[in-house]
């Protein structure tokens, strides 16, 4: 699957559950978000950033934080998510990509108003 393919995909409602948890996980975020400023400071300088293979990279790497993200839902609901190990990769992605993007963007115009 492209990293297009990734970010454009459905998320299931167990997905959706999993994405909104971890927008709300400030310690996964601080844990990738120098990762997040170097790629973001790359796509502003339009540096060739090969999304695909990010994806395959930095959608597994995150992945294994999300153990207790379900470990906490499962305490709060009793119920486990139905994510399976492909899904939560794509979760991954889809939050790292988005998280990147809104950086650059942040970035770019933070560097329009100081010229």
């Amino acid at each position: 699957m492209t990293s297009y393919e990734i970010v454009r995909y459905k998320r299931t409602n167990d997905m959706e559950i999993l994405y909104q948890m971890l927008l709300k996980e400030k310690s996964i975020h601080e844990l990738w978000n120098d990762t997040a400023m170097r790629l973001a400071k790359a796509v502003i300088a339009g540096k060739y950033m090969g999304f695909n293979s990010l994806s395959n990279e930095y959608g597994k790497k995150i992945a294994v934080s999300f153990d207790i993200l379900f470990i906490r839902h499962h305490k709060t609901t009793g119920e486990w998510l139905n994510v399976t190990d492909e899904q939560k990769n794509i979760v991954a992605w889809q939050w790292f990509y988005k998280h990147i993007m809104e950086t650059a963007l942040l970035n770019k115009q933070e560097l329009q108003e100081a010229i």
